[in-house]
């Protein structure tokens, strides 16, 4: 049996996998993340680009649970306003990993209590540049 270069005969047939692959494991999920939000190419990600992806990209519920700037901080070990890509999709790794180990451990009928939801929304809006006072 003749096999074309190009693998069109070939028994096994290619796979693809698009970036919402459920067989993406966390870091290649990570990586692609990083790329998103880095569309300049610059190889970092600053505190601004992170805030802006936080709010458009839709993040996953566990990660909802903090504000943008509680996920950055966690990102920079030295507390600067840009993440390199290793840092950043080591970290958001590890920080998703305990996320959901920590989901996975509370019990089903553990929420977060109103006034823990009321302090991070209202840490969400200063961190916008709002004015709680604009609100009353």
């Amino acid at each position: 049996m003749a096999m074309e270069i190009s693998g069109a005969m070939s028994l096994s047939k290619p796979q693809i996998t698009s970036g919402a692959s459920s067989r993406m494991g966390p870091s290649k999920k990570m990586s692609n993340l990083f790329e998103k939000i880095d569309s300049q190419g610059t190889g970092s990600v600053s505190r601004e680009q992170f805030n802006k992806a936080f709010e458009t990209l839709n993040p996953p519920k566990r990660f909802k649970s903090m504000s943008a700037d509680q996920v950055f901080d966690q990102l920079t070990t030295n507390k600067t306003n840009s993440v390199a890509k290793s840092d950043f999709v080591s970290a958001m790794t590890q920080l998703s990993r305990s996320l959901i180990q920590g989901q996975s451990q509370q019990p089903a009928s553990a929420a977060a209590a109103p006034s823990q939801t009321l302090m991070t929304s209202l840490q969400s809006f200063n961190g916008l540049g709002g004015n709680v006072d604009m609100l009353v």
